[in-house]
């Protein structure tokens, strides 16, 4: 995560892009525009994703050091979750001199404790690694093995945006650093510190032009929850009005969903984090997620 750079000091306050990713500038492009442009030509400002979409060209070597494979011209979809981790991803390699998997493996997984954690699984935990489902003709779960078999080998360009393997064990530790506790402040568990507690708290706000909820800034993301009243942070949705989600959660909440109906949420206000661990894609091919928020929110009495 590109706080944690920031935290260690490799990166100072949030520079421009630019100054950091060679040849990143951006200028605004039509969602419905079908050319594809290089960052020399490209827009990041304030006016919707639903209007604008963002085309960004990775360019980049520091130093002519090569840091792994980098797509020359990306048209990126009208909405910010595709874009805040990929170009986090660059941003990290180029200050760190690593590539992702090197700077998740010293700076994150290895310091908490995320043994099970990696982006492919070898030999020896094959077995271990779940099968996925998706609905049938029938509507009958059938078994989804293609994504299972991608998972046993190392990708060829590892994504800020997804492809980590992984364990609940590992993720409920991770979810935990992320957690502001009477007794431990967010970014830290267990006596280890990744992140200072004020960067935590400003990963932890919403960063969206103006305001915004991703209800009015960009398109339906998945069609369990209309993201009214939920910003976006640097990492995660944030819940800024929960009346006007029509949530039975707190402001403050920290959460996001994966493409197997997985989901995750931080609970400041009540020390809770949940995450949910499914096998069924697509993300909205069973509603249970808004069913799991309500059965937690029921359970707590004080």
């Amino acid at each position: 995560m590109t706080p944690n750079v920031t935290t260690a000091g490799r990166a100072g306050t949030p520079p421009p892009v630019g100054r950091v990713v060679a040849g990143f500038t951006v200028r605004p492009i039509p969602a419905t525009s079908p050319e594809i442009i290089s960052a020399d030509e490209a827009w990041h400002g304030e006016a919707p994703y639903s209007q604008d979409a963002l085309a960004l060209d990775f360019r980049s070597r520091l130093d002519d050091q090569d840091f792994g494979p980098q797509p020359t011209r990306s048209a990126l979809l009208p909405d910010p979750a595709p874009l805040v981790p990929r170009l986090a991803q660059t941003v990290i390699e180029v200050v760190s001199g690593q590539d992702l998997g090197e700077f998740f493996a010293a700076r994150i997984l290895r310091p908490l404790g995320m043994s099970d954690t990696s982006f492919c699984v070898g030999d020896a935990d094959a077995e271990r690694l779940a099968a996925l489902y998706t609905p049938g003709a029938d509507r009958k779960a059938v078994r989804l093995d293609a994504l299972g078999h991608a998972a046993r080998e190392r990708p060829a360009m590892l994504s800020g945006g997804g492809g980590l393997v992984s364990t609940a064990a590992d993720y409920h530790r991770f979810t935990q650093m992320l957690l502001r506790r009477a007794d431990s402040p967010a970014g830290e568990l267990d006596g280890t510190r990744l992140l200072s507690p004020r960067t935590a708290g400003y990963m932890a706000r919403n960063h969206l032009p103006g305001g915004l909820d991703l209800d009015t800034f960009g398109r339906t993301l998945y069609a369990e929850f209309p993201f009214r009243g939920v910003g976006f942070g640097l990492g995660f949705a944030v819940v800024t009005d929960p009346v006007a989600g029509r949530l039975v959660c707190s402001a403050g909440e920290l959460s996001w969903g994966g493409g197997a109906s997985t989901a995750f949420w931080i609970d400041p206000q009540e020390e809770l984090t949940v995450s949910f661990f499914t096998q069924l894609l697509p993300s909205s091919a069973y509603r249970i997620r808004p069913q799991l928020r309500q059965l937690v929110y029921q359970a707590l009495i004080d």
